[in-house]
């Protein structure tokens, strides 16, 4: 285990254009994110860090907008499911103020607009500002301990 961990799991909505094999399609993608943070108060931001060749990566850079999904304790088994390569289809509302899916049944929600993209080796850090901040109930958080362990809050 690292010194670093655990982190809380998030997952990340978003969609738009992606180019697959010089065609571009419009996507929707969820992807279990642990690599994450809060970057200021005033203004809110909020940071992600996501790899490169993923396909979410290109979404985001072309849409210049996200969501982050806390997700309940319950989710665990479905994040170890995705973490191992199958893709997440859990149901998905729309965002109040960005062109965005959102996940139905999640603790809360921010909902981000690109303000900076840095690349950053094998990752690329978005900064996103949070533009509207959604809590939708209380519950025990999932956080990732390493590998396919997770644990939770008391």
């Amino acid at each position: 285990m690292l010194i670093y961990n655990p982190r809380q799991t998030v997952i990340i909505t978003c969609k738009g254009v992606y180019e697959h094999f010089g065609r571009q399609e419009e996507r929707e993608e969820q992807l279990v994110l642990n690599w994450h943070s809060p970057a200021s108060m005033h203004p809110p931001t909020y940071a992600i860090f996501i790899r490169n060749d993923l396909t979410a990566k290109q979404i985001i850079e072309r849409s210049k907008v996200f969501a982050v999904n806390f997700v309940p304790f319950s989710l665990a088994l479905t994040v170890k499911i995705s973490m191992a390569g199958k893709p997440l289809h859990l149901a998905t509302i729309d965002c109040q103020k960005i062109d965005c899916p959102r996940l139905k049944d999640v603790i809360g929600v921010l909902e981000c607009e690109v303000s900076n993209v840095i690349p950053i080796g094998d990752c690329t850090l978005f900064i996103g500002k949070v533009v509207t901040n959604v809590f939708d109930h209380e519950d025990k958080r999932l956080f990732h301990e390493w590998d396919d362990r997770f644990t939770t809050t008391q």
